[in-house]
């Protein structure tokens, strides 16, 4: 067996021989070859002579490989098995080699580190006695030091108390000093305090004639309250008279409710039947017209002029929100005066008086109520304010709305909204008696929040952008007031014995438009999407009557260019400027 274990016969990777052959050796089934029937001439003898020794040599080594065959066979697995105990032997013994090797490496390598360690150790101790002869040395200077800061202390405390004693002989001077000053003010202040006692004695005699005086007035007074008294129950009786004739008992919600709803439904129908279909003059000329609206309310600049039902609702909730602010501002103030309006009174110190008397209490400042609204009755007494009305509708809505509106509109629209103005004047009137009275609203919160409902709301406005993934314009959009929010204020807690303010009590709610819908984006982008498109229609009218000139120029006087009823835009869009839609 070789020491490799790779031995032809032991290696251990001799498989075992099936057919009775050896790994290597292919199998001859076909016998002794046969060449009795060729002639090879004159080879002939030869051949044949080597053919039958060939297979009688062939026959020899077939006997010979089976019978090693057979005793591969046998012994095949013992070789294997000796072989790789070997195999592993041979590993083991390179192993413990290895390890021996390794343990000496480490004990020459720990005896050099105690070596080592031992010079280290021995260079420290000298470092560490060199230090501690220092720090010895450091002690006796230390204790050096000491005795010379005893000494030091010792020269300053005699020096402290030398100074203590210089500054208690100056105390004592000065407490002498003092004493001698003392007693001329206490003479003085003796003296002083005479003259207060004569002083007092005079002040306690006129006390006692001031007192007999204040009696001789109470009684006085006593005399007159009595009088006093019987004019003010004589005036409670006056009061309450003109309370009857000039204060309304707190009529219910549902009656204010009720007139109210009478009156935002005419104003919508108004509103309805004169804008809810554009002109001939604005369909004829939209540019023109919006610039018109714009020029007069700049809230216009998110309406389009077009005939679509989203410009349709915005143009009827700008329409209602003019007329009930012009509603509001004229004939709505909670002193109201025919004779003041036409007068063009300042009625702010009414408001001043009025808001201000509510610290005094509820009964005071409707007193006062009372008595201010008969003063202004008797003053409005009389007097017609029909023309003042009238300017004001033409002037603040009929003026304003005039590009919507139509020439032949014009008069029937201000017959109609004075009517309106007349039943909100009415309503005015009835609700500022009332001892509770009724307040309208009209700013509305971004929110959208109690009390408010969305105009927008059954009308068929599809397709609004979010208002939240679009910039249309520098700023937001802020809410529209439709209709106002018409409330009263309810008795507080405090009242009744508590100490917060309730909520306002809701008589009707207010209509308006808000941003979160989407609808004043869909407004101001569709009218963009015209504006843009009308520029390029100018642009390309512009470009083509421009090339269609230098044809002309380039062919002579031959070709005309070409007519400009092909080119000219049409009879909606009438080629505006820029400064048209700004």
């Amino acid at each position: 067996m070789s020491e490799s274990g790779m031995h032809a016969i032991t290696n251990g990777k001799l498989d075992k021989v099936s057919d009775g052959l050896p790994n290597g050796v292919e199998s001859n089934d076909s016998g002794p070859v046969q060449f009795e029937s060729v002639d090879f001439g004159l080879f002939n003898e030869k051949i044949h002579l080597q053919v039958h020794n060939l297979n009688g040599g062939m026959s020899a080594v077939k006997s010979a490989v089976e019978k090693i065959t057979e005793t591969f066979n046998q012994y095949g697995e013992m070789v294997k098995t000796v072989d790789e105990r070997y195999s592993a032997g041979q590993d083991l013994e390179a192993q413990v080699q290895e390890l021996e090797d390794r343990n000496d490496w480490l004990e020459r390598k720990m005896g050099k580190m105690k070596q080592s360690h031992q010079v280290q150790l021995r260079n420290e101790r000298i470092q560490l006695e060199k230090e501690i002869s220092g720090l010895k040395s450091q002690a006796a200077s230390g204790q050096q030091e000491k005795q010379k800061y005893e000494e030091l202390i010792k020269a300053l405390r005699k020096e402290h108390e030398r100074a203590i004693q210089e500054v208690q002989k100056g105390l004592d001077l000065k407490k002498t000093q003092l004493e001698k000053d003392n007693e001329e003010h206490i003479a003085k202040l003796e003296a002083k305090n005479k003259e207060l006692e004569k002083t007092q004695t005079t002040t306690e005699r006129k006390l006692e004639e001031m007192t007999k005086m204040r009696d001789r007035e109470r009684e006085t007074r006593e005399t007159m309250q009595s009088k006093a008294d019987a004019e003010i129950q004589n005036l409670k009786y006056e009061l309450a008279s003109v309370k009857a004739k000039y204060e309304v008992q707190r009529l219910p919600v549902e009656h204010y409710a009720e007139r109210y709803k009478e009156l935002v439904d005419s104003v919508a129908s108004i509103a309805d039947e004169y804008f809810s279909e554009l002109p001939e003059e604005a369909i004829d000329d939209p540019a023109g017209t919006y610039k018109q609206l714009k020029n007069k309310r700049s809230a216009f600049d998110t309406v389009p002029i077009t005939q679509s039902e989203c410009a349709r609702v915005l143009r009827l909730a700008h329409v209602q929100n003019i007329i009930f602010n012009v509603i509001g501002e004229t004939v709505w103030p909670l002193f109201f005066s025919r004779y003041l309006l036409k007068n063009r009174k300042d009625r702010s110190l009414i408001n001043d008086i009025y808001s201000q008397l509510a610290t005094d209490g509820e009964e005071i400042q409707n007193d006062w109520k009372i008595s201010t609204l008969k003063v202004l009755d008797r003053l409005d007494n009389g007097v017609d304010v029909g023309e003042k009305i009238r300017d004001a509708i033409d002037v603040r809505v009929v003026q304003v709305l005039e590009p919507l509106l139509g020439e032949k509109n014009k008069a029937d629209f201000g017959t109609e909204l004075k009517k309106v103005f007349t039943v909100a004047m009415e309503l005015s009137q009835e609700w500022r008696r009332d001892r509770s009275p009724v307040y309208f609203d009209m700013s509305p919160s971004a929110d959208s929040g109690k009390g408010w409902k969305e105009f927008s709301v059954g009308f068929d406005v599809e397709d609004a952008p979010n208002p939240s993934l679009i910039a249309c314009r520098e700023g937001a959009f802020d809410p529209l007031c439709v209709s106002p929010r018409l409330y009263r204020k309810r008795e507080t807690e405090t009242a009744t014995g508590g100490s917060d303010p309730v909520e306002d009590e809701l008589v009707h709610p207010g209509v308006a438009l808000f941003p979160s819908t989407g609808i004043f984006q869909k407004g101001w982008i569709e009218w963009q999407g015209l504006r843009d498109a009308e520029r390029e229609m100018r642009k390309a009218y512009t470009g083509k009557a421009r090339r269609a000139s230098i044809a002309s120029t380039n062919t002579g006087m031959g070709v005309s260019p070409p007519g400009s009823q092909l080119v000219r835009p049409s009879k909606t869009w009438q080629s505006p400027t820029k400064t048209e839609y700004d």
